[in-house]
């Protein structure tokens, strides 16, 4: 009964010696948990100011598209109407030739009208 004490004893003790470890690796995998916890929302503060950053940088992006655009319609504008001034100036001075055409056709038709005048007087 003895060795039978003896050998109940020896095992109780390496059952406590495996509770006494698996208490600790427990212990160590729960700190390990908490960290990993830690590590996981950080990450994610960290996703998430990315993603702010990025939708504040494409919506920057989409108002300096927008411009861009702009700029360049006004450009557009401009270069039709510098062009429509100078349509317009060439027609102006298309009408004040035709004008002075036609006045000076007149100018002389006149003279001729006077002439045949003082030759029949």
């Amino acid at each position: 009964m003895l060795q039978e004490n003896k050998s109940l004893s020896s095992q109780v003790n390496d059952l406590r010696l495996q509770v006494e470890r698996l208490d600790y690796d427990n212990k160590e995998g729960v700190i390990t948990i908490d960290i990993l916890k830690e590590q996981n929302q950080d990450a994610k503060s960290e996703l998430e100011e990315l993603r702010m950053t990025i939708a504040d940088l494409k919506t920057a992006q989409k108002d300096a598209s927008a411009e861009d655009k702009e700029k360049r319609k006004q450009e557009k504008m401009a270069m039709m109407m510098a062009k429509f001034d100078t349509v317009s100036s060439y027609s102006m001075i298309g009408i004040k030739l035709i004008f002075s055409f036609y006045n000076s056709k007149g100018n002389s038709q006149r003279r001729m009208n006077n002439s045949e005048r003082s030759f029949s007087n």
